[in-house]
């Protein structure tokens, strides 16, 4: 293999996992705002009553 050729194959690997890593912090980002949502139409619902 040449070095451009190893170069390559490093990008993709690269971009393969950022595009994994970021689609991954996505839906660690919608679950924690669907708890943060949840906790504030319980707060709604309890009149801020949290306990």
């Amino acid at each position: 293999m040449t070095i451009k050729s190893i170069a390559i194959t490093v990008a993709g690997v690269a971009a393969f996992g950022g595009v994994c890593f970021l689609a991954a912090l996505a839906r660690e980002t919608g679950r924690w705002f669907e708890d943060v949502c949840g906790f504030m139409d319980e707060l709604d619902e309890t009149g801020g009553d949290w306990r």
